[in-house]
């Protein structure tokens, strides 16, 4: 997950104006993100899309009532050693092969 790896960088909005073109470079190249500040105020952030597209995959999986409460569930049946391991899973699927 590349997301939380990165820091954003502030960067001043007349900057942002004449620098245009490399930090959108920067933002799909590199995924690095800035936030553009006008008079000291934060305004807008520029991040490339897989990184925006990614943001939103994350929010939508916090959000879904439905999906937490999986991995709730997930994590108690973990917690009480209700679990298979890989060889366990492996070794039902093969045997469904046959």
């Amino acid at each position: 997950m590349r997301i939380a790896t990165k820091a954003l960088k502030a960067v001043p909005a007349y900057i942002a104006r004449t620098q245009f073109g490399e930090l959108m470079q920067r933002a799909v190249r590199n995924h690095d993100r800035f936030l553009i500040k006008k008079a000291g105020k934060p305004m807008v952030v520029i991040m490339g899309i897989e990184d925006y597209e990614e943001l939103m995959e994350i929010l939508a999986e916090e959000t879904d009532a439905d999906f937490q409460e999986s991995l709730r569930e997930s994590e108690e049946d973990y917690k009480l050693g209700r679990f298979s391991t890989l060889d366990e899973i492996l070794e039902t699927f093969e045997g469904t092969k046959k």
